[in-house]
């Protein structure tokens, strides 16, 4: 079978909400777990830096946890802290530079939580203790339900460029 006729637009740039790639070759998310203390270092430059200069024309990065609950090792990024910004400024100007686009993944685990690790209550606990709590007792529901809301907030937060910690971040379109 002939690759070319297999594959045919393989190489071929595509625009993608107002940015072109040079081809279709997608790097995807994966933990690389090369985080000291939770700062993407040079470690995470050299490796997606070889990524676009291997002709992958998009690279999904390692996800960010949105909450604590989400942590699953301590080589993931910190989720609630500015510092990070400049790392990833750093990371994304020289994949840029190897003329690829760079995107940033964000997640929670749910119950897959690893308390040892985020130093945070697992949701599967947490979780199963509110939902009987709140259902015993309407108190305990009026009580929680500001912790829950700030909860939800910062899910929904994590996905906004313009609540991401500061503003000062690259805004979401340069990425």
């Amino acid at each position: 079978m002939n690759s070319n006729s297999t594959f045919s637009r393989l190489f071929s740039p595509v625009d993608l909400r107002g940015k072109t790639l040079r081809n279709r070759i997608v790097f995807g998310a994966h933990t690389a777990n090369m985080a000291d203390q939770g700062i993407p270092g040079e470690r995470h430059l050299g490796y997606y830096r070889e990524r676009a200069m291997g002709g992958a024309a998009m690279l999904v990065i390692e996800p960010v946890p949105v909450h604590a609950a989400a942590v699953l090792t301590r080589g993931n990024f910190r989720h609630s802290s500015d510092v990070v910004i400049p790392h990833f400024r750093k990371i994304t100007d020289a994949v840029h530079e190897e003329g690829a686009l760079i995107l940033q993944q964000l997640y929670h685990v749910g119950q897959h939580g690893d308390a040892d690790n985020s130093y945070h209550p697992n949701w599967s606990w947490e979780c199963r203790v509110i939902m009987i709590l709140t259902a015993v007792t309407p108190c305990l529901r009026q009580k929680l339900r500001k912790p829950l809301r700030d909860l939800f907030k910062q899910h929904g937060d994590a996905g906004n460029p313009d609540s991401m910690g500061s503003k000062s971040g690259p805004p979401i379109t340069e990425l």
